[in-house]
């Protein structure tokens, strides 16, 4: 997917058994312990939706612009955040519509530009609106708790951050070294950043953040009109980040399937491989590529046949890392041509629990969310209507 990125000349915030181990040696030369996943032996359990919410033509509740948020509470209920209108629907465990939490504006109770939201384990919903600037916390009838300013003031696609213990909330940011706040005219750019994670306590109105290490982001400048765009190179997307419900957190630093666990300080506590096929990028990649760009305008056709130079040979093996309120971490895989998207799910200490294959098509780009038995995922139909799509986990997953 293609994204159009604003330049910002500042801060740019923002089953069971245990796997074999060996040790390795971090960028500190500490020993880490790698756990090692069997994943190309294992059989993955398919899933299939059991209620999908989202339709081209039908009442209004039915339909979405733009779903930007997918929750579940403790009675099934599905809530649904569409950026486009502006407003969070609610939906039985059935996928029958019950009501509008809220809908658009500036006051109380009202979102503006939202582009996610999390429900925590204490029955909040906390909500990411970049319209307002501003993080609304609200319970599950509507009524407005708190709102707090974003310490972190960037536009993104989709809000992918942590709320931890209820009330501290969490997201990647960067700031970019100076050279990349003077980028070319046109054409490929590499930009270099400092990279963070940034928490806020709303509790304590306090701001902290915890230095990751350095990012480098590679993008394409097309200027048009009185505007410029920088579009991303495809498959060169940063590499997934989340942080661990519990403590720390979990990074790929690769496109290999390799992800490593930190702690609270920034050191690597251990790390999970897995030795996995290569995914090669496709012709039909690149045609779907040219496509997007070619049907848009003729500045972005013309940057498209430049672009395709600089793609990959390889997709990153790993599309997207969330964690459960339970601590599980689950990792989508990217997905390959003509098969069903992959998730491992590991727990705590780096031990591969199990594997889910999904009889849909999803976004693998945006984390998938688990409550309990619940897995909520992003999905784009054939006629490119967009879907809220649920599936039933087995019964050991029941908190």
């Amino acid at each position: 997917m293609i994204h159009r990125l604003a330049f910002v000349a500042a801060l740019l915030v923002l089953a069971l058994a245990p796997n074999t181990s060996s040790a390795a040696q971090d960028q500190n030369d500490q020993s880490v312990r790698v756990m090692t996943a069997d994943l190309a032996s294992a059989d993955p359990i398919a899933l299939s939706p059991v209620v999908v919410i989202g339709v081209m033509d039908g009442e209004e509740h039915e339909m979405f612009g733009d779903i930007r948020g997918i929750e579940s509470d403790a009675d099934g209920r599905i809530y649904i955040l569409d950026f486009q209108s502006s407003d969070i629907r609610v939906f039985d465990r059935n996928g029958d519509f019950l009501h509008v939490l809220a809908g658009p504006g500036q006051g109380p109770g009202e979102i503006s530009k939202a582009n996610g939201m999390r429900l925590l384990p204490d029955g909040t919903l906390w909500i990411h609106d970049h319209g307002k600037w501003k993080m609304t916390v609200m319970d599950l009838d509507g009524n407005e708790l708190k709102t707090t300013d974003l310490p972190v003031k960037s536009y993104s696609y989709i809000w992918k951050g942590t709320v931890r213990d209820n009330h501290v909330a969490w997201k990647r940011a960067s700031v970019p070294d100076a050279a990349s706040l003077s980028p070319s005219n046109k054409g490929h750019q590499v930009s270099s950043s400092k990279a963070y994670l940034v928490s806020h306590d709303a509790m304590v109105d306090k701001i902290d953040s915890l230095a990751i290490g350095r990012t480098e982001y590679e993008s394409f400048i097309v200027n048009y009109g009185q505007g410029r765009a920088h579009l991303g190179i495809p498959f060169k997307n940063l590499p997934p980040i989340t942080v661990d419900q519990i403590s720390g957190y979990w990074h790929v630093e690769s496109a290999d399937y390799s992800i490593s666990r930190f702690d609270e300080s920034a050191e690597r506590r251990f790390e999970i491989r897995a030795a996995l096929d290569n995914i090669p990028v496709s012709k039909a990649d690149h045609d779907l590529f040219m496509s997007n760009l070619t049907s848009q305008s003729i500045d972005f056709a013309e940057a498209a046949s430049e672009i395709i130079e600089f793609i990959p040979d390889h997709k990153p093996q790993i599309s997207a890392l969330a964690v459960d309120d339970d601590g599980r971490l689950w990792v989508t895989r990217t997905q390959r041509v003509n098969e069903s998207v992959i998730l491992d799910v590991f727990d705590q200490s780096g031990i591969h629990l199990d594997s889910f294959s999904l009889e849909a098509a999803i976004k693998t780009f945006i984390p998938v969310r688990v409550s309990g038995t619940t897995l909520m995922a992003h999905a784009l139909n054939e006629d490119g209507t967009p879907q809220a799509l649920v599936f039933e986990l087995p019964a050991r997953y029941a908190k």
